[in-house]
């Protein structure tokens, strides 16, 4: 905490706060769960989260009482009971008795002290296995500040309206950074579908989600248009790693120790620049991700990854706009039956694709590129005042409840 007010004091925790543990004996309770967004009810009957095999053994947790994830220091959490429940047994359940306390101001600092790391610093475990924990007897003795009581409770109020505006502002930059978004899979979408001339004279695509296209466009099958492209690593050693993420291709470090890499990449396969990458695999449990991304540069990709190449009639990026849009519309989820649980290219070869002529396709692919281009640049600049955003509340609320700044009671 550094410095604080002349006035505050320091205590330890045990003198403002009881750790209780009361086992519920037996089930039919709510179950009261810590996340970062406060403590919410967890919907077992429905199988979210980790289920329990036994919730008589879970302890209880009354209105107003403190939930704090002590077994997990690094992303866990505290946050306060609205309602009456059970909760983890491994949680550390405990409430104010000291009539100077003001539990908000406290759930202010107690949660500061997750968001530096301060517990962390206290605890004990095995840190790369998600175990740290804070021991009962380390709390108890944990120093915590002492404002007057009338101060901890203007604290609070401050911040509460403080953080509830920074919070509403943070949440329409949001609603924009996503309005953006869905007008570039709009742009992408119509002209990718209907070209560039609202004018040009219309038929019938056959393909009821696209309806309409221009007269001098013709249909093709995937097969038609593009051949599978398959190349083995296992005799090229090839280091650069690529994923496919979030529609793009992007560098992965073959290094890091995040995620699951293989011991050897021999398994996996070469894609050059201009090769399109589709995920199909999970399609039936999956129907988020977008499953399409095309190389920006020479790499490897899991083998799990199907990959094509174009053929003449047709620009790489063309087809790889027009795989993005079916992905966008979830047709890749109705081909098939409904027990399959993903797709190859066989699968995909009668996908039937937009052929507009070679030089159209230029011009549409260049439109797409400059249009998506400022909305990106649009959805970055949202995305820092996001981030800033977020940043000067926590530093705000760190600096109002350690005193830096001064907030008195009217």
């Amino acid at each position: 905490m550094g410095e604080i007010p002349a006035h505050w004091e320091t205590t330890p925790f045990s003198h403002f706060f009881q750790i209780r543990k009361d086992i519920a004996g037996k089930e039919g309770y709510d179950v009261l769960s810590v996340t970062q967004t406060g403590i919410k009810v967890k919907d077992v009957e429905h199988n979210e989260g980790q289920i329990a095999s036994d919730y008589s053994k879970y302890q209880f947790a009354d209105p107003g009482d403190f939930i704090m994830n002590h077994m997990d220091l690094i992303t866990g959490y505290i946050g306060r009971a609205e309602s009456h429940g059970v909760t983890s047994p491994d949680y550390r359940v405990f409430r104010a008795f000291n009539e100077n306390a003001y539990e908000d101001y406290y759930l202010l600092v107690f949660q500061l002290c997750y968001k530096w790391r301060v517990f962390f610093g206290l605890g004990q475990g095995v840190a790369n296995k998600g175990r740290w924990r804070l021991p009962a007897n380390q709390l108890k003795k944990f120093q915590i500040p002492v404002p007057p009581y009338l101060e901890q409770k203007a604290i609070a109020s401050f911040l509460n309206k403080k953080t509830e505006d920074i919070d509403e502002q943070i949440s329409k930059v949001e609603r924009e950074i996503g309005l953006l978004k869905e007008y570039k899979q709009a742009v992408i979408a119509r002209v990718v579908t209907h070209g560039l001339n609202p004018d040009a004279p219309t038929k019938p695509s056959g393909i009821s989600w696209i309806g309409d296209i221009p007269k001098h466009w013709s249909i093709r099958k995937l097969s038609q248009v593009a051949t599978e492209y398959f190349v083995s690593n296992k005799s090229i050693h090839h280091q650069n790693l690529l994923s496919l993420s979030y529609g793009a291709i992007v560098r992965k470090d073959i290094n890091t120790t995040e995620g699951l890499l293989p011991a050897s990449f021999d398994t996996y396969q070469v894609v050059k620049k201009d090769i399109i990458v589709m995920r199909l695999t999970d399609l039936q449990n999956d129907h988020r991700s977008l499953r399409v991304g095309i190389a920006k540069e020479e790499g490897i990709v899991t083998s799990a990854y199907t990959s094509i190449k174009v053929r003449e009639t047709i620009l790489p990026n063309y087809l790889y706009y027009q795989l993005h849009t079916n992905d966008i519309h979830k047709v890749f989820y109705g081909m098939g039956d409904g027990l399959r649980q993903s797709l190859n290219f066989a699968g995909m070869k009668n996908l039937r694709l937009l052929l507009p002529p070679i030089e159209e396709q230029e011009e549409i692919v260049d439109y797409i590129n400059r249009k998506t281009t400022e909305i990106d640049s649009l959805v970055v600049e949202l995305t820092y005042q996001v981030e800033y955003l977020k940043e000067y509340k926590q530093r705000l609320i760190a600096d109002v409840v350690t005193g830096k700044i001064n907030v008195q009671p009217d």
